[in-house]
């Protein structure tokens, strides 16, 4: 039983709450931590792999350039959980831009999206600062990620 929550975990925050389509690209990477039991979740994509559907869900606009980050929470039970998110995103020459991000909710499903614009295979450091109603303290992620050409 520990694999189907592991499945559902890592496709989920991808295929059902953004509806990322298969074409022209792989799927965005998956990063991941956890303290205390709760686990925060993000990943970034193109905005050209979201539905039109994802977009309007979230306020994000689609474009040349534009890209999206998605966060999801966990409870130490693999449940989705609300919280608090900044999310920051640094580029190589240190120049910083907040990432305002929304939450939606989904046949149970708790998910946090934002847009940002970023240029050509730009080399992105993401933190991401999630603070779980029930935990009361931020739990930090922090990758690197780039996004290729198009």
């Amino acid at each position: 039983m520990y694999l189907p929550r592991i499945a559902h975990r890592m496709l989920s925050p991808l295929l059902l709450v953004l509806g990322l389509t298969l074409a022209a690209q792989a799927l965005a990477q998956m990063h991941r931590v956890t303290a205390d039991g709760f686990t925060v979740q993000a990943s970034t994509t193109d905005t050209g792999n979201i539905s039109d559907d994802a977009a309007r869900r979230f306020g994000i606009e689609r474009g040349p350039g534009r890209a999206v980050l998605n966060v999801t929470v966990f409870d130490p039970e693999g449940r989705t959980v609300p919280a608090e998110i900044d999310a920051q995103a640094v580029n190589l020459a240190g120049m910083k831009r907040r990432i305002p991000v929304k939450s939606t909710a989904m046949q149970g499903w708790i998910s946090y999206a934002g847009g940002y614009q970023h240029t050509p295979s730009e080399v992105i450091d993401f933190v991401i600062h999630a603070r779980p109603e029930r935990l009361g303290q931020a739990i930090t992620l922090r990758f690197r990620d780039r996004l290729p050409l198009r």
